[in-house]
């Protein structure tokens, strides 16, 4: 955390941010720093001086703000630290659907990343006294795909500090937490609708949904407890890499928002009195809404992350989100502010995926 150097152990850095958020969040409830919830900026910066053994009599407002953004480390610290309790919140809370299907792996540079493909092959065969056991199969994708950075970079004027002006950390940050997570959004479904829908090329040469990865069904296939079924049964019936069964388990539903409505229909729990019409994937898939969605009408069902691997995201050194950096002014008169998130996702597998498309598809 900031400010240890000047703190003595008792957390005085992370009482001011906590009590500063709860003016830049009005949502928020200060645990810590209740006392410091109607401080203004300009206050803290006294606090940051005194704390620092700077004499701050006979100084004016603008003259403090000045000695504490550029005579200590402890002020910006502590904008740097609100501002980024702003960007996480909007960035947790704006979160892509189509993330929760996505296995996060480990990105420790900028290279392609490879996944492995593990097939048992056929079942466990009996060893004879004396003989040897044979080997599964253990190989590496083909399929890669690597972390890019995506940033921004602005500022916070001496100014708008000294007239205690908080609008950059409650519509700024949040602006920019939303918008790193509709990044990641927009790279989810955009790799789902390439080459007209039918997702990006594997190394077979063939799209993620095609007919010979048993993964695709028929356009007029409309949303329903039947064609559910179908979709199920191709997905069961998915085999590993030496032909062996895998027995692939639906968990997601994912479709756009014009099929919201029908879908929380066919998934709805029905007291039915006769055993056919009962609904028998009431309670058992999660249904995720995209609205970054070209087709209206093309809907997904898919395995859980990593069972068996199919959409894949990493971020650079596991730091997940955006990260923000600060330092002193030189564009503007104040503090810059980058945000930085270093990201990549792809598909490294066609089996935990089913997709029925679109009529146009």
């Amino acid at each position: 955390s900031v400010g240890k150097s000047w703190d003595n152990g008792d957390g005085l850095s992370e009482r001011i941010v906590d009590g500063i958020y709860s003016r830049v969040n009005r949502a928020h409830r200060p645990t810590l720093g209740q006392e410091f919830a109607n401080s203004s900026l300009s206050e803290i910066a006294d606090i940051c001086l005194q704390q620092n053994g700077k004499s701050t009599s006979m100084a004016s407002v603008a003259s403090r703000v000045e000695m504490a953004l550029h005579g200590t480390s402890d002020f910006p610290e502590i904008l740097r630290d609100v501002g980024n309790k702003s960007l996480s919140f909007a960035y947790e809370a704006a979160q892509s659907s189509i993330k929760q299907t996505s296995r996060e792996i480990a990105a420790s540079n900028f290279r392609a990343l490879h996944s492995i493909k593990v097939s048992s092959g056929s079942d466990l065969e009996e060893v004879a006294e004396n003989g040897e056991f044979k080997s599964g199969t253990i190989e590496e994708g083909a399929e890669t795909f690597a972390v890019k950075t995506y940033g921004k970079v602005f500022g916070i004027t001496r100014q708008a500090i000294v007239n205690d002006d908080l609008d950059v950390f409650s519509s700024m940050f949040p602006v920019l937490g939303q918008g790193a997570a509709s990044t990641e959004a927009k790279l989810f479904a955009k790799l789902l609708e390439e080459n007209s829908g039918l997702g990006p090329k594997l190394s077979d040469g063939k799209t993620l949904f095609h007919a010979d990865h048993g993964n695709l069904g028929s356009a007029q296939s409309v949303l329903s407890v039947s064609s559910l079924g179908v979709a199920r049964v191709a997905m069961r019936r998915q085999t590993g890499i030496a032909g062996e069964i895998i027995n692939v388990v639906p968990t997601f539903l994912v479709v756009p928002p014009e099929l919201e409505t029908l879908a929380e229909q066919v998934l709805s729990d029905i007291a039915a009195s006769e055993v056919a019409h009962a609904n028998p994937f009431a309670g058992k898939l999660k249904l995720l809404v995209e609205p970054r969605f070209n087709s209206a009408s093309a809907w997904y069902l898919c395995a859980a992350p990593g069972a068996p691997d199919g959409l894949q995201h990493a971020y650079l050194d596991g730091m997940a989100g955006p990260q923000l950096f600060t330092r002193e002014g030189f564009e503007v008169d104040g503090i810059e502010y980058k945000v930085r998130m270093d990201f990549g996702a792809g598909f490294t597998d066609h089996r935990g995926w089913y997709m029925s498309p679109s009529a146009s598809e």
